[in-house]
């Protein structure tokens, strides 16, 4: 790509690239062709309509997130000292803001994030089609620099939007800057590279490129991206029916698998086939649900929902799923395909009670440490060794019981066994390679396949040396104990009632706490507490401020609370934020308390 960034008259004798100034409205004036912006001239001065020397244009470019407040397409942002107007630099940045980058003499865009300015935040690059074609693909690429020189690592993300507000994230052209700083300067990340398909942008409409970033881990400042030679290619293929946007296959059990798609922007209907051997022939033709394709694969579903549960399939099996759209002649696109496997079938354990932050129960060590209580209800001893505990999700394999030592692995009928979440395996076999946090995370238990969940639980705050467990051995909602059973039946303790005498195990304060997993996918658990009762509402919030899901609404009692959130299929990868708002009674116009959080949802 370097050859394509060079700002000399050469450049502009090269017939196939036209180098487009980022002084006004980007437009499409011709198919096939690339439109390169790469902002010579551009100084940092902020931007409007009508940009001066230095500025950049607002009719191409709208920016969010900062605290000097946002711009919109056709807004004005040029007063000095703001976000927007960082000047020209030639080294580091000095603080927050938009900067031009004179790189030898190469002028590129600058983007220094700070806790009030672009954390999160999105730059939004509007292109015009002024040809008198529909557009059905799309061509991006940009140079991506970064100088790492922060002890943080940030996101800096690709999406793409028809209507400037359902944004769709293409994966591959995301990027996380490393959470440890070096001393190398700005440093060539890559050329990022994609083909958008499935598009319809017809003449004289607008299409949407979004970069978005947002702080992952770390502290203190944050690094500086920098884009360059940021390319764009318009095609159409009138005629030719476009894929689905994407298709997913998720696990549901160990005999069905959910699929999920969006489809294409023509909205067409689609048809399913699945195999077990990846072969798929090529669609001719109607079909009904059953019929076999000739080549390969057999329809399980046409027409035009976006959803469907492929059931009675086998435990432990892979299938493969191929998708088509196809228009009412019957004409077909290429087609996408994906995966997933159902799980196996192991013995029905349960995670039946745990404590994670225990000063009472001493380990084979002599010191309490956190503690984790499996109980097998079946009428058979199971052997756990070569299973796998976590206490994240997103990780199954995180510990592996060993599996050599079955004498002290092997559950008896209807027995316990107590595992230590002391984060120290060689302390012996029933020692975990991790430990609780008292702020709430998961549980997991996992079978010898390190994919299917046995038995998984989502919690929040914990009370010292108060267990929370299952209120009837392996079935039935988890509650507080006050006297604990490791290694026994839940019959054994005393559970905790928040109404009982018990004062300084209730919260002080009302608290929203961190959702887990968080990025997460297909769920997550939201946990809160409170000081007294009252009427709770949690809502889901896009980056734009608009509600997308109600999470809870209701009367809530003092004590600490958790709701398991899975959003709607429909909703889009992306940053969100999650908002507690507390009032006395759901018709009291003054609010108790209000906090809100920022959740990732990665599809």
């Amino acid at each position: 790509m370097r050859e394509f960034s060079m700002k000399t008259k050469l450049f502009l004798a090269i017939v196939i690239c036209y180098a487009y100034s980022s002084f006004g409205q980007l437009n499409i004036n011709q198919l096939n062709t690339d439109y390169v912006i790469d902002f010579t001239g551009y100084a940092g001065l902020g931007f409007q309509p009508n940009p001066q020397p230095g500025e950049l244009s607002s009719l191409m470019w709208a920016v969010t997130g900062s605290a000097s407040g946002d711009l919109e397409f056709g807004g004005t942002q040029n007063t000095p000292g703001t976000f927007y107007t960082g000047g020209l630099i030639t080294g580091p940045a000095s603080g927050n803001g938009l900067y031009a980058l004179d790189d030898n003499g190469n002028i590129r865009f600058l983007i220094q994030p700070t806790s009030d300015h672009w954390t999160p935040g999105t730059l939004t690059l509007r292109i015009k089609n002024n040809t008198n074609q529909t557009i059905t693909s799309l061509s991006i690429s940009y140079d991506l620099f970064i100088r790492n020189d922060q002890v943080r690592s940030n996101y800096f993300n690709f999406s793409y939007s028809s209507d400037h507000n359902n944004y769709i994230n293409i994966p591959e052209l995301n990027y996380t800057s490393p959470a440890d700083p070096d001393q190398l300067g700005v440093v060539f990340v890559g050329n990022k590279a994609a083909t958008i398909t499935g598009i319809s942008i017809s003449p004289n409409s607008f299409f949407y490129l979004r970069w978005y970033g947002d702080d992952i881990s770390g502290s203190g400042q944050r690094d500086e991206f920098i884009l360059d030679n940021i390319k764009v290619r318009g095609s159409s293929q009138a005629g030719i029916v476009a894929n689905p946007a994407f298709i997913n296959a998720s696990t549901i059990s160990a005999n069905s698998i959910r699929l999920n798609w969006q489809k294409n922007s023509s909205n067409n209907d689609v048809l399913i086939a699945f195999s077990t051997d990846s072969v798929f022939g090529n669609p001719s033709g109607s079909y009904n649900v059953g019929d076999l394709i000739q080549g390969g694969g057999r329809v399980i579903y046409e027409g035009g929902a976006t959803t469907y549960l492929h059931s009675n399939l086998i435990a432990g099996t892979k299938y493969f799923y191929k998708i088509w759209s196809f228009n009412s002649s019957y004409t077909y696109s290429q087609g996408l395909t994906t995966s997933a496997m159902t799980y196996n079938i192991y013995p029905s354990l349960k995670v039946n009670e745990f404590m994670a932050l225990n000063t009472l129960f001493p380990s084979p060590q002599g010191t309490p440490q956190d503690w984790i209580e499996i109980y097998n209800p079946s009428s058979n001893p199971v052997n756990i060794g070569g299973w796998y505990m976590t206490d994240n999700l997103n990780t199954p394999t995180k510990h592996r019981i060993p599996s050599n030592r079955p004498d002290s692995t092997t559950i008896p009928a209807g027995g316990f066994m107590l595992l230590w979440a002391d984060d120290s395996p060689s302390n012996g076999v029933r020692h975990l390679a991790f430990a609780l946090s008292r702020n709430g995370e998961a549980i997991g238990l996992f079978g010898p396949d390190g994919l299917t969940p046995v038995d998984t639980l989502s919690f929040g705050y914990q009370y010292s040396d108060t267990s929370y467990g299952r209120a009837v051995d392996g079935t039935g909602n988890f509650i507080f104990f006050l006297v604990s059973s490791p290694g026994a039946s839940n019959s054994n303790g005393i559970p905790l009632s928040v109404f009982d005498n018990y004062s300084d195990l209730i919260p002080t304060e009302i608290k929203l706490f961190d959702a887990f997993p968080n990025p997460f996918n297909p769920s997550t658990t939201i946990s809160w507490q409170m000081s007294n009762s009252g009427y709770v509402s949690i809502k889901l919030f896009n980056l734009l401020g608009q509600e997308v899901s109600n999470i809870a609404d209701g009367y809530y009692f003092e004590g600490v609370h958790s709701i398991k959130f899975l959003p709607n299929f429909s909703l889009p990868s992306g940053v969100y934020f999650y908002q507690l708002t507390v009032k006395e009674k759901e018709s009291s116009l003054t609010e108790i308390f209000r906090e809100t959080k920022k959740l990732v949802l990665m599809k």
